[in-house]
């Protein structure tokens, strides 16, 4: 059987061989040769180069997480470049990667808690399984050549056709070799050469994708575990947005987001806001809302969705500070509002210590984005010159300059160094001067508000209801009643 399956491949060859040594063409079949295995030993060796440069293949964090949840990514990068030096070889071996990345994980989010690996709940370990499959699935179908076309079947007859016969295999490639050297030795010596470099650059190719793989299999998991400890998935996606439109009712839209306004009393805060909601050709409706707090709903259009927060005035004496930060925690989008004519920064400086603070002492949350509006631009220096617009940029005017200067005085003492800053006038009676500027900062940072919105409202689903809790016990009851009595009974017969 043996000589049957090979006898083509022996005449093949032999005729080849006969015709290259009668030929011209013997020396440049042996120089194709070598350049082909030389070809192959250098792909061998950048493959393994490329493998030993694993910070290269690093994926960043999410831009949606919380500063622990980027801390537990960096651990993963770390064991997931271990993985891909040294790739798991059995289920054993498999089986410790995982638990060492959730461990990893979960120990970064409770701490050294009894049963750290244990605090989920069991929906959100299936949101959490559901998850992480169709990411890897999608990985699997876009970087796997033939993951879409062979079958686990196709594997099966093909790993059980090379157990039988692997000796035979084996025994057939051995005896085509020792043909080749018998009838062409210096043919023989360069195939031998080149098989000898191809086979390095494939065993290298192949290390090289089992690395690939496990770094790949720990990224994926160690993305799911950090999603599941930071409560994501207690909702799926779709239960968040519609509780988040639930939390202000209107017309079915997109997901709402929350534009806080902030600062000292007599800033601008309510003129600003009135000449946001003003600007807008959409309803407008007022949310009742307890404490100081005033919350405006804007209608969607399909292209905004947003609620506008008109915050208490901060004081020198520390009042409406708490209001604030509660206000802050729903936000996603802070607008800090700073008199330009006005030197005392002091309660803004403070303020915003203290707010920064807040947010970095709670690591699990993620802090919404900023931006600084200047207002009362035009009681700058000089006063009685007020003809707008002002080119920032250019500054060819003393108003422009000082407004400029102004800006970057007020940035630097309240630390908006990264963020962007407007200058506005709010005059009464007078159309709003550069309140599209401040439009443009809030498209701009919409994506990764409604980032914000999402991730919070995610994290806050689930949670103890007596009305689910009951809700559930008399759907559970009701299932069982019925499979009892279908047991007993049989189906219960349904009417045409």
């Amino acid at each position: 059987m043996v000589l049957l399956i090979a006898a083509p491949m022996i005449a093949l060859m032999v005729m080849g061989l006969g015709w290259l040594l009668h030929s011209a063409w013997v020396y440049p079949a042996l120089i194709a040769m070598s350049l082909a295995g030389f070809g192959a030993a250098l792909l061998g060796r950048s493959i393994r180069a490329m493998n030993c440069k694993q910070g290269a293949m690093a994926v960043a964090a999410d831009s949606s997480w919380a500063p622990l949840e980027v801390q537990a990514w960096q651990h993963i990068q770390v064991i997931a470049n271990a993985a891909q030096s040294s790739p798991p070889k059995n289920l054993d071996e498999i089986h410790a990667l995982a638990d060492q990345v959730v461990q990893a994980v979960s120990q970064n989010a409770n701490g050294e808690t009894d049963f750290a690996w244990a605090r989920f709940t069991l929906p959100e370990i299936l949101q959490a399984v559901q998850q992480a499959c169709a990411n890897l699935r999608e990985a699997v179908r876009t970087r796997v050549p033939g993951s879409e076309s062979i079958t686990a079947a196709d594997i099966m007859i093909l790993h059980r056709f090379y157990a039988r016969h692997e000796r035979k295999l084996k025994a057939a490639l051995f005896l085509r070799r020792v043909l080749r050297l018998v009838l062409a030795p210096q043919v023989a010596v360069a195939q031998e050469l080149q098989g000898y470099a191809t086979g390095t650059a494939l065993s290298s190719g192949l290390a090289t994708a089992q690395g690939w793989m496990a770094r790949l299999l720990t990224e994926e998991l160690g993305r799911s575990a950090i999603n599941l400890y930071a409560g994501r998935y207690r909702w799926t996606a779709l239960e968040a947005s519609k509780a988040l439109i639930e939390d202000a009712p209107t017309p079915t839209g997109p997901v709402p987001i929350r534009v806080l306004i902030a600062g000292q009393v007599n800033a601008g805060k309510s003129s600003l806001t009135n000449a946001l909601l003003g600007s807008i050709k959409s309803p407008v409706s007022e949310l009742p809302t307890p404490g100081g707090v005033r919350e405006f709903r804007i209608a969607s259009n399909r292209e905004l969705d947003l609620v506008v927060m008109d915050t208490p005035g901060l004081t020198a004496i520390g009042g409406n500070q708490q209001t604030l930060m509660e206000a802050c925690e729903k936000a996603d989008l802070i607008i800090w509002v700073a008199q330009a004519n006005n030197p005392a920064r002091a309660i803004d400086v403070v303020a915003l210590s203290e707010l920064r603070a807040w947010f970095k002492s709670k690591p699990g949350i993620k802090p919404p984005p900023m931006a600084l509006a200047m207002t009362h631009i035009d009681k700058i220096s000089p006063v009685r010159e007020w003809s707008p617009p002002y080119d920032m940029t250019a500054a060819t005017s003393p108003k422009a300059r000082n407004i400029r200067q102004a800006l970057q005085q007020v940035a630097q003492t309240l630390a908006f160094d990264d963020a962007p800053g407007i200058p506005l006038a709010l005059q009464a009676g007078q159309a709003a001067y550069n309140l599209d500027a401040l439009w443009a900062v809030i498209a701009t940072t919409l994506n990764q508000a409604q980032l914000t919105a999402l991730d919070r409202e995610l994290k806050r689903g689930g949670g103890f209801s007596l009305q689910k809790t009951f809700d559930q016990c008399y759907r559970g009851g009701r299932f069982m009643v019925s499979k009892l009595w279908a047991d007993h009974f049989g189906e219960p017969s349904k009417s045409p």
